[in-house]
């Protein structure tokens, strides 16, 4: 089954489990007319109608994968997949159909509820009633869509209920809408049986909801959050499947879909970050910074053998961070000095690896962080493997020259597709001089003054 809980009863877990469930009821080769044969016991008794009403939900969304060719037997025609007052399965089975499932906090129950959003096209006006009234806003929303319907089935009541609280609902109704116009099966496929969603929605951007205990529930679904609910993930959660966000609507698509680079918008640097590992060069201004913003408990500078483009700075700089910390209060960061290859992928990867790999298993509870504003194509590439390796626990951070502000570009792993996301930098993180740290100026030209810097960096404007 595709849920499990401990703290409720058996019934409460099949319940959830008929509507977190759907698309994994079905063999994908199963002959419907042979399902009251292959249906295990334990379905039909004591639970029989849960589990027929979930079994023609199954049998529905099978038939919108695989097309007319699938029958639906006589039996199975006249259950009711929404409950006693919604339509029987035979006036359904050939109308097109999208469907979400959506986590709910549930304020009387010891664990989240989820709910299954069904978007029917009813074009010949066949079907008389629908769900509308279950969620608020629905009825606004659904004004402007006089030919769907809506039919929703919960897991802690079976059926319809109006006690829905606010519009977490709203992304899965707009997923599902667009798969019901653009009839796409990869994403019908994946958004109905593959993930769970949740999130607000205004004028095409995914707003921020309140999670509550909607993370506590075990499930193999990969999750799919608003981008501005980032940090209230725990930074330890590993979910069965992985996690997704989204800033708009068309990065939500992309994320079911699965189509490249993923955007979530802008978001500020971690709170704790446990670790930043750094490639080094002459340019120390974003190593500099990246170390100030992330207040990193740890750094570890990566260079080169060229001892005046990369050796040098890095001894440079490790000296630098302890000299700051020490003059704004604050404890000297861990600064360690490692050699990398800048000649071979292999190379770097081989070097960098096993020191990252330590840094993410003993640091749970803060972030992870690789700047690789530095070095060249090849170092950069062998860190970017290394995300992809450690989908999660690595971000990277890259400071453009046209950068502005204090923003750094961030990209993490969820799965094999990149996230990419404004990191905004905090001012106050340290009473420096940000202007000076992020100037423009050729510092290839002369060699680096360390004294100079430091003064410069402290010379903080009124």
């Amino acid at each position: 089954m595709c849920l499990a809980w401990n703290v409720d009863e058996p019934s409460q877990v099949f319940q959830r489990s008929a509507i977190a469930g759907l698309g994994q009821l079905l063999p994908a080769d199963v002959s419907l007319p042979m399902l009251p044969v292959l249906l295990p016991r334990e379905l039909l008794d004591p639970n029989r109608a849960t589990a027929l009403a979930w079994l023609a939900r199954d049998a529905w969304l099978s038939r919108l994968l695989a097309g007319p060719v699938l029958a639906l037997p006589e039996w199975l025609a006249s259950q009711r997949p929404f409950g006693d007052s919604g339509p029987a399965l035979g006036e359904l089975w050939d109308l097109p159909a999208a469907v979400a499932v959506i986590p709910l906090d549930s304020p009387t129950s010891r664990a989240a509820e989820v709910l299954q959003m069904w978007c029917v096209a009813d074009l010949g006006q066949r079907l008389a009633t629908d769900h509308r009234n279950a969620l608020p806003a629905l009825p606004e929303r659904l004004s402007t869509e006089p030919d769907v319907r809506c039919f929703v089935v919960r897991s802690d009541t079976g059926m319809a209920s109006r006690n829905v609280v606010g519009t977490s609902w709203m992304l899965g109704f707009e997923l599902a809408l667009r798969v019901l116009r653009e009839g796409n099966p990869k994403v019908l496929r994946a958004l109905a049986a593959e993930w769970i969603v949740t999130g607000d929605v205004r004028t095409g951007l995914v707003r921020r909801v309140g999670l509550g205990q909607k993370l506590d529930l075990v499930t193999s679904r990969n999750w799919l959050l608003p981008a501005d609910n980032w940090n209230e993930v725990p930074q330890g959660y590993r979910p069965r499947g992985r996690v997704g966000f989204a800033a708009s609507l068309e990065a939500a698509w992309n994320v079911i879909l699965g189509a490249g680079t993923q955007d979530a918008g802008s978001r500020p640097w971690p709170d704790k970050v446990a670790a930043l590992h750094t490639f080094v060069s002459r340019a120390w201004g974003p190593v500099v910074g990246a170390a100030l913003l992330s207040r990193a408990q740890r750094v570890v500078l990566w260079h080169t053998d060229n001892e005046e483009e990369s050796a040098g700075p890095a001894r440079g700089i490790g000296k630098l961070l302890c000299e700051l910390a020490g003059r704004q209060g604050v404890e000297c960061p861990d600064a360690e000095l490692r050699r990398v290859s800048s000649t071979s992928i292999l190379a770097v990867e081989g070097e960098v690896q096993p020191r990252l790999q330590r840094d993410i298993r003993v640091n749970q509870e803060g972030a992870v962080l690789f700047n690789i504003t530095q070095g060249n194509r090849l170092m950069g590439l062998a860190a970017y493997n290394l995300a992809r390796r450690h989908p999660g626990d690595l971000w990277l951070a890259y400071r453009d020259v046209d950068n502005t502000g204090l923003d750094y570009t961030g990209i993490r792993f969820e799965g094999l597709e990149p996230i990419t996301f404004r990191l905004q930098g905090d001012a106050r993180r340290a009473r420096v001089n940000w202007d000076f740290i992020f100037r423009r100026s050729d510092r290839r030209t002369t060699e680096v003054d360390w004294g100079n810097v430091l003064d410069n960096i402290l010379a903080v404007p009124e």
